[in-house]
């Protein structure tokens, strides 16, 4: 599929984006990881919400990894599942509210 100047801009960028929030999904997830074994290695966890915060950080690197996966995939391959799966993983990714 041939492209003009402007959709190669926009595919670049929505590419360079992706891939940015993507190595952000990476770091948190190596944040979390390294938080929760340097608390491990801690004498005693006092509090549950403590030890609960890493495992956190670890699942919203997790959310934000594969979304942003979808998106530079898609970008890429000029995919339009993936691209389109782009704004429908955050909404189905939030919690819904309990009544």
């Amino acid at each position: 599929m041939a492209m003009e100047g402007g959709m190669k801009c926009v595919k670049f960028l929505v590419f360079v984006f992706n891939f940015i929030f993507w190595v952000c999904g990476v770091a948190l997830i190596a944040i979390g990881l390294y938080a929760q074994v340097a608390l491990n290695k801690a004498l005693v966890v006092t509090s549950a919400s403590a030890s609960s915060t890493p495992i956190a950080i670890v699942v919203v690197g997790v959310i934000i990894f594969f979304i942003s996966f979808f998106g530079c995939c898609g970008a890429w391959k000029e995919s339009y599942c993936m691209v389109t799966t782009l704004p429908i993983a955050p909404v189905l990714s939030c919690p819904w509210p309990q009544p």
